[in-house]
């Protein structure tokens, strides 16, 4: 799932063209509906050779509609990866999305969640790299829109759900991400994302109040800019940003809150 622009795909389509991946195994990437079937068409051709199935599917992750019949038509599966998806998704939704998922795997299966990391996105290193950036790469959207999870969450939350999880951190050059690895657990179904779901509250809960701080801490750092400033520099607009930005997200998280229910 986000299989996107399907680079997972082409990475395992080149593992096979290279002989490192002699296994036999189909491929179903899901997504948000988008634009890119010309680039699709090309390489299911080069997929067929290597694939017995081969299938690219597009629905909205937000409903069940779709989704649903989809699993259902299909055999459990393996291997699902989550792609820089569950920040996509309401807290709640990505609740609903696991627990579709989880009769869907096979008893050895693995579900692989792969997502920025929550420390990066909320470091002074990724507002601090305003040198290297243009005006429209402040990463705003990722502060406003989502509501970034932690690793240690997702492992907790996976766990209370009936998996086992293990969590890697993944270094990239711009970011880190993490993956987090969740196998089923024997006896553990579906039932149990309630218990999830309070495991997820009360990650956030500590998160509202984290922020608190966080917010406190960027209006002091932002008046003592404005005292210094005597005109706008590119500092003090990133300081501006960060500020707003920060709060539209503890807006979201209370929302998030809400939704989960008491």
């Amino acid at each position: 799932m986000g299989c996107g622009e399907w680079l997972l795909l082409e990475k395992i389509l080149q593992l096979h063209v290279d002989g490192h991946l002699q296994a036999t195994c189909s491929y179903v990437g899901i997504d948000f509906p988008h634009g890119r079937q010309d680039r699709w068409s090309d390489l299911s051709t080069r997929c067929e050779t290597c694939f017995p199935t081969v299938e690219d599917l597009h629905f909205d992750l937000l409903q069940d509609e779709g989704l649903v019949e989809a699993l259902q038509r299909r055999k459990p599966f393996d291997l699902i990866v989550l792609a820089n998806v569950l920040h996509e998704l309401p807290p709640q939704r990505g609740l609903r999305l696991f627990e579709l998922l989880f009769p869907h795997l096979t008893e050895n299966g693995k579900i692989i969640i792969i997502d920025p990391d929550f420390d990066w996105c909320f470091s002074r290193e990724a507002w601090t790299r305003k040198s290297e950036w243009n005006l429209e790469d402040i990463p705003v959207e990722w502060e406003a829109d989502a509501v970034w999870l932690s690793r240690q969450a997702i492992s907790e939350v996976l766990r209370a759900m009936g998996f086992q999880a293990t969590v890697h951190p993944y270094p990239r050059l711009n970011m880190v991400l993490w993956a987090a690895q969740g196998g089923r657990r024997s006896g553990a179904d579906a039932t149990r994302t309630a218990d999830g779901r309070n495991a997820l509250k009360g990650h956030l809960a500590v998160q509202v109040s984290d922020e608190r701080k966080r917010i406190a801490r960027l209006r002091r750092e932002l008046c003592e800019q404005f005292r210094k400033s005597s005109g706008l520099s590119g500092e003090l607009l990133v300081k501006t940003i960060e500020f707003f930005a920060a709060c539209a997200s503890q807006c979201r998280r209370l929302e998030a809150m809400e939704e989960l229910g008491p």
